[in-house]
């Protein structure tokens, strides 16, 4: 759980682990940790989100996405993975729906994400 940089391929990504978290608190302690991150971020970015097995609840979404809105201006691609029930791609839609994101895709596993995110850069 948290936020890191990574790199792939020579390329750096921002990664938000949302996996296993099992409540709330521990939902947002991510939030905030992302909160804390985007503060240094000046550059355009690549995030590649993974939410396997999340704890996901609608007041955690709505701090998802006044977060979301803080660094869409310089976020030039997100990749999501974990997106793995019903459930949760309903509220993802609707998140996306809410944000009028067009640079988001869901993803099956983290190399095909990955892939996508460094593709044309």
């Amino acid at each position: 759980m948290g936020a890191s940089w990574i790199e792939y391929k020579g390329k750096k990504i921002w990664y938000i682990d949302f996996s296993n978290t099992k409540n709330i608190q521990e939902t947002i302690d991510v939030i905030e940790v992302c909160e804390n991150m985007h503060k240094t971020i000046s550059e355009e970015i690549y995030i590649l989100s993974n939410y396997r097995n999340a704890y996901i609840s609608n007041e955690g979404l709505q701090r998802l996405k006044k977060v979301a809105k803080k660094y869409s201006s310089h976020t030039k691609k997100t990749a999501t993975i974990g997106i793995d029930s019903n459930v949760k791609k309903l509220l993802f839609k609707g998140y996306l729906l809410f944000t009028g994101d067009k640079s988001v895709r869901i993803f099956d596993n983290e190399i095909d994400a990955k892939e996508w995110l460094i593709e044309n850069r």
